[in-house]
């Protein structure tokens, strides 16, 4: 378009110079004929009044002419400065042509790392997204910068870099608050794994303890026994062999010894009914301490999967605080882009109104109103490029919410399966507390029977 304005200047120069060439032939010829035609006389000008009319339009074509030269050195200035600003604009489009090419080329890259389902791609993903926004990011800089004025441009650079740290000062925050939950989870996962480990060590004593208090009860009436019986055979001995004893006090003895007899056969049986009873809530114990320890350990590890999946739901809440931070850069985006829009449109209207009051200038506005078209269909492809992001952001929310639908869920089964291993925590705990009252009991019995004896 510059290229054919500055044709159409260099042609209607040329027009009038060829008018001009034309119009000094018709002077210098209308003078040769009156000089011919007129005779030399002393008392007689030789100017007539024709030749000063002619005389004053020589002038004032000169004048014109001398016109159409500034106009021509204004216009050759003018196309000096196009072609310069042509130039710089090329440059630009070449960075930006290079630049895309080696967006590009990442874009391509990542999509073939993508494309291998084997190896993790998040990493390739975050730098292909935070490549894209750098992109757009230089690209709405360079924009900005060369639709509007310097101190504009500074004042809006500054706001965005405010407005950039002011976000990496919310995603630390974001980042930090999230570590320390994290840290917290694991703090208290450890801290619960070792109350266990040392609750169920603290139970392994308390029944080793339990069993060699009977291993020391079994053992002291064995030997209580034996040393009665040989008390018993000693006193038979030492008895004298002719001494009378009345028989009323030898029924009496017998009755009594009798009487011993059957209350110790009867302590006998009830404390082997109670080791017995021991013995089978020992072995039921045992039985249900393996099945229960390893309910125990399949509950933790659901417990760890289902953290672990609240921890991919933290990450997601981080994402979508993420893409909301995007969905608002891009409503400030459309903002921009809608104020240009305006701008243009005023720019439009000034040129269109310009184009009336000076019509000679056809082709420039022709120029402009081609251009203004093309960036109207700019704006029209990023608004829709931006409309597709807040539709995909859209999707993605809806996915989020799923998946969070989902954790929740699982945190309340997390929740089921915790009451239950509080449940069997108790159930354990009461049988612990069952085998001290039963030791409490066996004790008293032992102390009764000593007592008695």
């Amino acid at each position: 378009m510059a290229e054919q304005r500055r044709e159409y200047k260099i042609n209607q120069i040329e027009e009038a110079k060829l008018k001009i060439e034309n119009i000094y032939r018709e002077i210098s010829k209308t003078l040769d004929d009156t000089i011919k035609n007129t005779t030399i006389r002393n008392d007689i000008p030789l100017l007539t009044t024709e030749n000063k009319g002619l005389i004053a339009a020589i002038e004032k074509k000169t004048i014109h002419v001398k016109e159409i030269e500034e106009v021509k050195a204004k216009h050759e200035k003018e196309m000096n400065a196009l072609k310069e600003k042509e130039a710089e604009l090329n440059n630009n489009k070449a960075k930006m042509d290079e630049q895309y090419n080696n967006i590009e080329s990442r874009r391509i890259e990542a999509i073939r790392i993508l494309a291998d389902p084997i190896d993790s791609t998040e990493y390739e993903e975050k730098a292909v997204s935070d490549l894209e926004q750098d992109a757009q990011n230089t690209e709405n800089r360079y924009e900005a910068i060369r639709k509007s004025d310097e101190r504009d441009d500074t004042a809006k650079i500054l706001a965005q870099i405010e407005k950039l740290e002011q976000q990496n000062i919310k995603r630390k925050m974001i980042i930090s608050q999230k570590k320390v939950v994290l840290d917290n989870q694991k703090k208290f996962r450890e801290r619960r794994v070792l109350e266990d480990q040392k609750r169920i060590q603290q139970q392994k004593e308390a029944i080793e303890k339990l069993k060699n208090q009977f291993a020391e009860a079994e053992k002291a009436r064995a030997e209580r026994a034996t040393k009665e019986a040989e008390e018993d055979v000693r006193e038979e001995h030492s008895l004298p062999v002719k001494k009378y004893i009345p028989a009323g006090k030898i029924r009496d003895a017998n009755d009594l010894i009798e009487q011993v007899k059957l209350f110790e056969q009867k302590n006998q049986e009830h404390l082997d009914k109670i080791v017995s009873e021991i013995s089978q809530m020992e072995q039921k114990f045992k039985n249900t301490r393996a099945a229960d320890q390893e309910k125990w350990k399949r509950m933790m590890r659901r417990v760890d999967t289902y953290t672990k999946r609240i921890t991919k739901k933290d990450g997601m809440l981080l994402s979508i605080s993420e893409m909301n931070e995007k969905n608002e850069e891009l409503t400030e985006k459309l903002k921009t882009l809608i104020q240009s829009k305006d701008q243009m449109k005023r720019r439009k209207h000034l040129n269109l109104t310009r184009k009336e009051e000076y019509p000679d200038d056809g082709p420039s506005y022709d120029t402009i109103s081609a251009q203004l078209k093309e960036k109207q269909i700019q704006l029209d492809q990023r608004k829709e490029i931006l409309e597709d992001r807040s539709k995909e952001l859209e999707h993605r929310k809806i996915e989020v919410d799923s998946i969070e639908k989902t954790v929740n869920e699982k945190q309340r089964k997390v929740l089921l399966i915790e009451a239950e291993v509080a449940k069997y925590k108790d159930v354990m705990s009461n049988a612990v507390d069952d085998l001290n009252n039963n030791q409490v009991s066996l004790d008293n019995t032992i102390s009764t029977l000593e007592t008695t004896l």
